[in-house]
């Protein structure tokens, strides 16, 4: 773990913060890169992920996109545990609202202000209920 200088030949240096998070299965050191323009921007995010690591807060880097997290749960806690007849509604929404809106955004990327536009166009351009709505918020909140 630590903080490295990089030079390149034309412009000026940038700086990356390196963090180690053990090894995978194979033995190879599982490591994150993360580069910055200054060296204190890349220390304030060292030292931030650090604090995250020691609080057991920190949360790996991941490419799991809305839709393939949607399709987890629905495979992990929605069908073993519910009646056929809402697994099937929570479908409905899945397929009809959030995954063509939300679907291929990665769950690290997606933001509060990018699901209130969702919930907006719902309303706005569909037409649909609060009832509506509010069924397929809590769709997405279970998921998330």
């Amino acid at each position: 773990m630590s903080i490295r200088k990089r030079i390149h030949k034309i412009g000026k240096p940038t700086y990356q913060a390196i963090i180690e998070r053990g090894f995978d299965s194979n033995g190879k050191r599982i490591r994150e890169t993360k580069t910055f323009p200054t060296r204190k921007e890349a220390e304030a995010y060292y030292n931030a992920q650090m604090n995250a690591i020691n609080n057991g807060t920190y949360i790996e880097p991941s490419k799991m996109t809305v839709s393939q997290a949607l399709d987890e749960w629905l495979a992990t806690e929605v069908e073993s545990r519910l009646a056929i007849s809402t697994v099937a509604s929570y479908k409905v929404n899945i397929e009809n609202h959030i995954r063509p809106a939300l679907g291929n955004i990665p769950l690290q990327k997606l933001t509060p202000i990018a699901v209130q536009n969702f919930y907006n166009s719902l309303d706005k351009d569909k037409g649909l209920s609060q009832r509506s709505i509010k069924y397929i918020h809590d769709n997405l909140h279970r998921c998330l």
